[in-house]
């Protein structure tokens, strides 16, 4: 996936380094999608009632393998006459990588908040039926 980006970027270099403050709103623009698609994925995934689980699975899932095709026929096809065209995918990818990786580590100590609770709620219980007994 690396060499993908790193062959993308190099044969544009010229052409992406003129792009100035619009490389950066893209990479806003791309923050504010991705952050649009985890929220509407979290979304559905509660109202489809998923366990907690699928429900990290489920939010996080976005594919990575659109970047290797657009890359491939991009490269076959348009990168002499749309040498930027990589450069929204490749920026997307890049949010997504970064995002999902916080993202994950809030649905870990979610998960371990969670369990943390039940194994109190089980010594409680097991406590209460102890001294009933």
């Amino acid at each position: 996936m690396l060499l993908i980006i790193f062959n993308a970027v190099s044969s544009s270099t010229g052409v992406i380094s003129g792009m100035g403050a619009g490389l950066v709103g893209l990479f806003v623009f791309m923050i504010f999608l991705h952050a649009l698609i985890l929220a509407l994925n979290l979304a559905l995934a509660k109202m489809i009632r998923l366990d907690r689980p699928s429900t990290s699975a489920f939010t996080i899932h976005t594919s990575q393998k659109t970047l290797t095709i657009s890359y491939v026929v991009w490269a076959g096809y348009f990168s002499q006459a749309f040498p930027l065209a990589m450069v929204p995918g490749i920026a997307y990818h890049l949010v997504q990588m970064f995002m999902d990786t916080f993202v994950a580590g809030w649905f870990k100590k979610s998960a371990v908040q969670a369990q943390e609770k039940d194994a109190r709620l089980a010594q409680k219980s097991f406590n209460l039926e102890k001294r009933n007994a």
